[in-house]
């Protein structure tokens, strides 16, 4: 059965397949080749002995936090207290688009600022370039 891990801990594996979480080992020869299942895997399940028996190929692969196979990513970022930094928003989008995934962006604490204009400059500026 073909199902996607949702959740890591130690070597235990959950993964959701339907509408049902297992909980599964992985097989052995995974820790053999030094193969690290990741959150977000697709991968084929032995439903008797709840083991995963394979891992699909993955379309993408995040190192912080470690995920994989990600659609889409929210990236929030702060208008004021932290002061808004197009710098940091700029690094985010790069990771983002290097890996295929589709960003959407988030300013929060707008009610804060007393002046609008400086953010909305911003705003702007990434809608214009599409997002």
């Amino acid at each position: 059965m073909i199902g996607i891990v949702v959740k890591n801990i130690s070597d235990l594996y959950f993964v959701k397949c339907n509408e049902n979480i297992y909980q599964c080992k992985a097989k052995g020869i995974f820790r053999k080749d030094n193969f690290i299942i990741k959150v977000g895997d697709s991968v084929e399940i032995d439903l008797n002995d709840k083991i995963i028996i394979k891992v699909n190929k993955r379309k993408n692969e995040l190192i912080r936090p470690s995920i994989v196979n990600v659609d889409q990513a929210l990236v929030v970022v702060s208008a004021i207290n932290p002061p808004f930094s197009d710098l940091m928003l700029d690094k985010m989008l790069c990771i983002i688009e290097y890996n295929n995934i589709k960003p959407i962006i988030c300013i929060t604490k707008m009610d804060l600022l007393d002046d609008k204009n400086n953010i909305e400059k911003y705003i702007n500026y990434y809608k214009k370039i599409g997002y």
